[in-house]
């Protein structure tokens, strides 16, 4: 076989065999011919050279490949099937399978199906020659020759016994894994189930935001407290629900809640619907993995309205009780020297008659006795005046109204005045209104009056002016007492009300302090009002109305 080179320059590959013929010897020739014959074998050479190439290939494969003819003999198998099987080329070449596979796996149940489809893969179990079990993949071709019929079988089978353990041990973890999903689940479920209920018993309303700020949970009472549905909360950040914008502090602008965002609580004001703030403290706790960024927001919210109220009352109460020790103290003082007075005089007076009763006529006994008897009404009013406010403190003063002729009444009352000032006053009254008999207290009314009239007189110089006006309605009764006296200094207004205080520029006049607390006190329990407009050096206006009935 030699290469031989042809006229258009194509190489050929042709077999030569050469044989010599042997023709008689003349006298003029003894020379040998021979005879060469040239056959062109280079198609052949080639799907030789293919076929060496496959079988090469077939040898050297990594898969296990069985060639056998109809009858299940096998007439072919490479060195992959012994390394898998453990049978020699020798051992298995022109066996039936079934004699090689202790198995007794039988090929041909799918002739019928290798008819139809020319392949068919499968997996299955075989014994090697040692008696282990095997994965194998295999897959099954046909070849036919060229009348369509077939000759043989090709089966290219693949070791997959590692793979199958390998899935077999995912199965068992992944069945492993999915116990364990559906124990951690129901756990899980039983714990929010036992959360859920937590968070409904809890009495205070109760909310959970992620990191961005948006609601994914909330109890019952959270609804009530914001008077909103649930529908109008769950999904919803927080900064987009006005009413609850007092929790926008929790989440930062970013939604990014950082692993050092301390937890706290603090105090705001939320606004009602219908317009009412109550104070609230609000108190919050990260969530999430340890060590990480937390994952959202849990918190709960107290009403602390009526603390608050309480505190304020706590501390209204504690002002009370040290005005009252004050008054109390001022009390002391003022009874002690206002009673210290007339008591010097009545002991002076009793004294000066005890040791001049024989050598007095009767006019000098009379003055001293005179002055007796003044101290003693002096402090007689005195403690009336403390037992009124006592009385009135403890809600103990009635009212009892009856028929009266007010216009009457009040003339009455100036006339009474009119006795004492002689002509160092001047009462000037003015009555307006309805003409009638009105219901009212004429005791508490008598006490008013004389009061306020007294002392628009006494904190008046002499020749002064006093202006009485009453304007009489239909329900209520308006009284004006003004003078043009002293005045009262700015600083002394706030506590002209209470028990024993007296002006700063009243000094020199004798009084107790008892009785504008006094007034105060029988015009509230007529369901009125009071208040007083003064200015210094130039008079003073008291204004005060009273409810009555026709």
């Amino acid at each position: 076989m030699v290469p031989l080179e042809t006229k258009n320059i194509n190489e050929l590959i042709v077999e030569i065999d050469v044989a010599d013929i042997f023709l008689p010897r003349t006298e003029d020739s003894n020379e040998v011919k021979y005879v060469v014959t040239i056959k062109d074998i280079t198609e052949r050479t080639i799907i030789e050279e293919n076929i060496l190439k496959l079988m090469k290939a077939v040898d050297q494969s990594q898969v296990s490949i069985v060639i056998f003819n109809h009858k299940g003999d096998i007439e072919y198998v490479n060195p992959k099937f012994t390394e898998i099987t453990g049978y020699t080329y020798d051992e298995v070449i022109n066996k039936n399978h079934r004699d090689i596979w202790n198995t007794g796996r039988d090929y041909w149940p799918i002739y019928d199906i290798l008819k139809e489809k020319n392949q068919y893969s499968s997996e299955y179990q075989e014994i090697t020659k040692f008696g282990k079990t095997i994965w194998m993949k295999s897959t099954v071709s046909v070849v036919k020759n060229e009348l369509g019929e077939i000759i043989n079988f090709i089966a290219v089978g693949e070791d997959i016994t590692e793979k199958k353990e390998t899935e077999k041990k995912l199965k068992e973890y992944q069945e492993q894994l999915e116990e364990l999903v559906e124990k951690r689940t129901k756990q899980l479920k039983k714990q929010n189930t036992f959360l859920r209920i937590l968070i409904e018993t809890i009495p205070n309303p109760v909310f959970v935001l992620n990191r961005e700020g948006v609601f994914t949970e909330i109890n019952k009472s959270f609804e009530e407290f914001c008077q909103l549905e649930k529908e109008e909360i769950i999904g919803k950040c927080v900064r987009t629900i006005p009413c609850l914008k007092f929790l926008n502090i929790l989440v930062p602008e970013k939604g990014k809640l950082s692993k050092g965002y301390k937890s706290f609580s603090y105090e705001n004001t939320f606004i009602k619907k219908d317009g009412t703030n109550v104070q609230v403290m609000v108190y919050h706790a990260l969530f999430g993995p340890k060590g990480q960024s937390p994952e959202g927001i849990t918190g709960l919210i107290t009403d602390i309205s009526s603390q608050k109220q309480f505190v304020d009352q706590t501390w209204k109460a504690l002002e009370a009780e040290r005005d009252l020790s004050d008054i109390k103290t001022n009390f002391i003082s003022t009874v002690s020297h206002e009673f210290r007075t007339p008591l010097t005089t009545i002991m002076a007076s009793a004294g000066l008659i005890r040791l001049n009763l024989i050598k007095w006529n009767n006019d000098r006994v009379l003055h001293h006795v005179t002055k007796i008897l003044n101290s003693v009404n002096f402090m007689t009013k005195m403690l009336d005046d403390i037992l009124l406010i006592n009385r009135g403190e403890r809600g103990k003063i009635g009212l009892n109204p009856t028929d009266t002729d007010l216009h009457q009444f009040c003339h009455g009352v100036i006339e009474e005045f009119l006795l004492q000032v002689h002509a160092t006053h001047k009462i000037e009254f003015s009555y307006t209104g309805i003409e009638g008999l009105f219901k009212i207290d004429t005791t508490l009314l008598r006490y008013i009056l004389n009061n306020l009239i007294s002392n628009a007189i006494k904190y008046t110089i002499s020749n002064g002016n006093i202006m009485f006006i009453v304007n009489a309605g239909n329900d209520s009764l308006g009284f004006q007492i003004s003078d043009n006296g002293i005045g009262i200094e700015e600083s002394d207004k706030a506590k002209l009300f209470e028990p024993f205080f007296r002006g700063s520029n009243t000094e020199s006049i004798k009084g107790n302090g008892l009785g504008l607390s006094i007034v105060k006190r029988c015009v509230e329990i007529h369901g009125g009002s009071i208040n007083i407009n003064s200015t210094i050096n130039k008079g003073t206006t008291v204004n005060f109305t009273i409810k009555s009935e026709l």
